[in-house]
């Protein structure tokens, strides 16, 4: 059964993977008070939202998200970001019609991920939009279903800055713990002797 979910006022914006290397299933999760919504994806999807959203971050507040500690040298190829500052940077705020919205990117705190049971569906397409009287990072996804015809589930949320940069040095350390990427078509590497098919 399709439905339609609508957050508002996100409380967390999470990621994680649940498996052994090679066959880790990746989720993203929503929080907003007591309903949480757990939604699988590819690791591409995981790998392609996080640098999304750090281009964005620097594209609307001049930053990116800081490197997470101790990432494996081969995720730096994917643009791993910077490495921490000191104290996290303030940001001016942007003309918009609500003069007293600041943002503000505050230290990182990495986003609480509860280990879900099963998915609530999986995803297909991913949109994004900016909320600028907000300042507000939107999401949407999409079910991704057998046909086309078929109803499809879709969430729409809103993220602050600093939930999409700290979801987005998350993203990357799940990531960094699995397999490292083929340098040429970015799938995962074999696990057993590093070999990509793409290579043939």
């Amino acid at each position: 059964m399709s439905r339609s979910t609508e957050f508002s006022q996100v409380d967390g914006f999470s990621c994680g993977a649940i498996g052994p290397k090679g066959k880790r299933v990746f989720f993203v999760q929503v929080r907003e008070g007591a309903e949480v919504l757990s939604l699988k994806l590819e690791k591409q999807q995981v790998t392609a939202l996080a640098e999304f959203l750090d281009n964005t971050l620097e594209e609307l507040f001049g930053y990116r998200a800081p490197r997470p500690p101790s990432q494996g040298s081969w995720l730096d190829s994917l643009g791993g970001g910077e490495v921490p500052p000191a104290a996290p940077p303030e940001v001016e705020p942007r003309p918009s019609d609500s003069p007293e919205v600041e943002p503000r990117l505050s230290d990182y705190d990495e986003p609480y991920f509860e280990q879900p049971s099963e998915p609530d569906w999986v995803v297909g397409k991913i949109g994004a939009a900016y909320q600028q009287n907000k300042d507000f990072i939107i999401l949407w996804m999409e079910e991704l279903t057998q046909n086309e015809d078929d109803a499809q589930s879709t969430a729409r949320f809103a993220l602050k800055a600093d939930q999409a940069s700290n979801f987005v040095r998350q993203a990357r350390t799940v990531v960094a713990a699995g397999r490292p990427p083929c340098p040429y078509c970015r799938a995962p590497l074999n696990s057993e002797d590093g070999f990509c098919p793409c290579w043939n």
